[in-house]
């Protein structure tokens, strides 16, 4: 139970010491920049080309990374 304790306060400062900063003048700049940046991306051809290639593979993708996943490795012999 004190593991889980630790952990959830650590989360917990985690998420304080993100939004802590977005929440100043600079932090609210750099956010509205960000997602006018996104805007701006989402709608770009090659941007849209390569997220519509990562859909159609993804299956082919996930299936890779567990093959690569089962490779057996001797313990600290990598």
């Amino acid at each position: 139970m004190r593991d889980r304790r630790v952990g959830l306060r650590r989360w917990c400062w985690l998420l304080v010491l993100v939004t802590v900063p977005c929440m100043s003048p600079v932090g609210v700049a750099v956010l509205a920049q960000s997602a006018s940046l996104a805007g701006r991306l989402i709608v770009d051809p090659g941007v849209k080309a390569a997220l519509e290639h990562a859909r159609a593979t993804e299956a082919q993708t996930v299936n890779e990374q567990v093959r690569y996943c089962e490779v057996p490795a001797p313990p600290f012999q990598e």
